[in-house]
């Protein structure tokens, strides 16, 4: 693995096929009105597939600041918040 690949961890952010369309355009995601995070977990599968059935893969630079709110989660999998602006959106998917 390349010294870039080390510096990112790469998360899952689970949405509708719309959000989603609004976020692969334009290249980021956004929270919620009411939040000042976004939401993702380490794992395509587990609880969080209940939050859309489209995916926006990010990457996330280590160092980035994130909240644990894996306590809702399935095995294996963990939740986290974190900054929009840390948050580089990669590609996405749908009917996952």
């Amino acid at each position: 693995m390349s010294n870039l690949g080390r510096q990112f961890d790469t998360f899952y952010h689970r949405t509708d096929s719309a959000s989603a369309e609004k976020i692969l355009k334009e290249g980021r995601l956004k929270p919620h009105p009411a939040e000042h995070q976004v939401f993702v977990a380490n794992v395509l599968t587990g609880r969080a597939k209940a939050f859309g059935k489209s995916v926006i893969e990010v990457q996330v630079p280590k160092k980035a600041a994130r909240t644990d709110y894996s306590d809702n989660a399935s095995y294996g999998e963990n939740w986290y918040g974190i900054s929009p602006k840390d948050a580089k959106v990669v590609r996405g998917w749908s009917e996952l």
